[in-house]
């Protein structure tokens, strides 16, 4: 008889022990953290990394850059890379500085890491570093190697300019050996001029017999008027009829205005260097 009291007294002792934590908790447990990068999870969110700055194709009046970039979800390392150098080692941090960067195109590309393994698709960023003083105009690349016959295009750009609305620029050109074909400008958020909104209004005359293309872009209703610091205008494209080299150039009589009507001179123009390899080869 005493030890079915006893007994009984345990399973008493055990319940009232099992009740006291039951109401120390308010909730189970959360689910393990890794559960939510296992694909097979209803929660699971496949990895994403988004690049912040700079945006695709900006142009960097500096030799240094900072790149800045988020994620879906909490939990990821990262790893990046730039131009062709191997990806660094796995990081935390969403954001890396490079300096002492050469003029030219580069490529930097970053991706995220769960600690199941599972990664991203890489973000990917194209930006082009022309560290010279301004305001200029410049056409990139510099040198072109390319087929005769084949059209080709080189791109306007504003370099570090004080703040301006509209330019006015003239390329010139060999029209015994090259032929316009026709100018693309920028319309969207890559164009330089609608950083502050707005709309443009283009007047463009290629002059086929002389070799020149006349180009007046200005941004209106802007907020504000004026825009300052790098960026792109237009593509120009050309076709090469001969075999040889040859030379596209920005007038010196090109210029800036800003907003109240104030012309600004340019300190520096650069034009391309053209090379037809081979005229036997048609697109």
């Amino acid at each position: 008889m005493r030890n079915t009291k006893i007994y009984t007294g345990k399973i008493i002792f055990l319940a009232l022990v099992y009740l006291g934590i039951l109401c120390q908790c308010d909730s189970l447990p959360d689910e393990p953290t890794y559960l939510y990068y296992d694909p097979n999870n209803p929660d699971y969110q496949k990895p994403q990394v988004t690049i912040l700055s700079p945006s695709n194709d900006a142009v960097i009046a500096s030799d240094a850059v900072t790149f800045v970039w988020e994620s879906n979800t909490a939990g990821q390392s990262y790893s990046y890379r730039l131009d062709n150098n191997s990806y660094s080692p796995l990081t935390t941090e969403k954001s890396v500085y490079f300096q002492n960067l050469v003029n030219g195109m580069h490529y930097f590309s970053v991706y995220g890491r769960y600690p199941t393994g599972y990664t991203s698709t890489s973000a990917y960023c194209r930006f082009l570093i022309w560290n010279y003083d301004g305001p200029g105009l410049t056409l990139y690349p510099p040198e072109i190697s390319h087929y005769a016959s084949w059209v080709f295009y080189v791109q306007l750009i504003i370099i570090d300019t004080t703040p301006i609305n509209s330019v006015y620029c003239k390329i010139l050109y060999n029209s015994a050996v090259l032929e316009a074909t026709g100018i693309d400008f920028y319309e969207d958020d890559q164009a330089f001029l609608l950083q502050n909104g707005g709309n443009l209004v283009n007047n463009v005359d290629i002059d086929s017999l002389q070799g020149q293309i006349v180009i007046n872009r200005q941004a209106m209703n802007g907020t504000p008027s004026d825009v300052d610091g790098s960026g792109r205008i237009a593509e120009v494209g050309f076709r090469f009829f001969d075999v040889g080299t040859t030379r596209v150039e920005i007038s010196a009589d090109s210029y800036f205005r800003n907003s109240s009507g104030t012309q600004i001179p340019l300190t520096f123009l650069q034009g391309s260097t053209l090379i037809a390899m081979d005229k036997e080869v048609v697109p």
